[in-house]
C-alpha cells in the first residue's frame, strides 16, 4: 500500500478515442504499520473482521406520567364539557331529519373523523389525502342535499 501515487485529470467519456489527461501531481504514501493487511486478508474475504461496537443513542428524557396523564384530561376535557350539557339541556332529535342524505352527511363526519385519528396512528398524509378526498366528496354532495332539504322546508 505504500508508494508513489499520481493524481491524473482524465476527461473524456466511451465515445472519445482520444481523452485529455492532465497529470495533476504525484503522491508518495507512507502508510503507518500498525494495522497492515498480510496478503491473506487482502485476498480472501472470508477472514473474520474485527468487531464493531456500537453505541446506541441515550433514551430521550420523557415528563413525568403525572403529566402526560394531566395533558390527557386536558384534552378531553372539552368533549366532556359537551356531552355534560347536552345531558343537561336535554338533546332534540325532534329537528333531525331521518332521510338519506342526513344520515350520509353525519355518517361522513363520523368517519371523516375517524380517518384523522387513524393519521395520527398509523397513516401517512397520502394515504389520508386519498382517503379523505372519498369521504369529502361523499359528504359534501350529502351536506348540501342536507342543508337544501331543510332550506326549502323553512320556506
Amino acid at each position: 500500500m505504500n508508494g508513489l501515487y499520481e493524481i491524473s485529470l482524465i476527461i473524456g467519456d466511451a465515445v472519445i478515442s482520444n481523452p485529455i489527461q492532465w497529470k495533476i501531481a504525484s503522491i508518495n504514501l507512507q502508510l503507518s504499520s500498525s494495522h497492515s493487511p498480510s496478503t491473506e486478508e487482502a485476498v480472501s474475504p472470508f477472514v473474520s473482521k474485527p468487531e464493531i461496537k456500537h453505541l446506541f443513542r441515550e433514551q430521550e428524557i420523557r415528563p413525568a406520567p403525572v403529566v402526560s396523564n394531566a395533558f390527557s384530561i386536558l384534552v378531553l376535557l372539552p368533549i366532556v364539557i359537551l356531552f355534560g350539557l347536552w345531558l343537561k339541556i336535554g338533546l332534540n332529535f325532534s329537528g333531525f331529519p331521518f332521510t338519506l342524505s342526513a344520515l350520509v352527511f353525519h355518517t361522513g363526519l363520523a368517519l371523516i373523523f375517524g380517518l384523522y385519528i387513524c393519521f395520527f396512528i398509523k397513516l401517512n398524509m397520502f394515504q389520508t389525502c386519498k382517503y379523505l378526498t372519498g369521504l369529502g366528496v361523499i359528504t359534501f354532495l350529502a351536506g348540501h342535499s342536507l342543508l337544501s332539504r331543510l332550506a326549502k322546508n323553512r320556506k
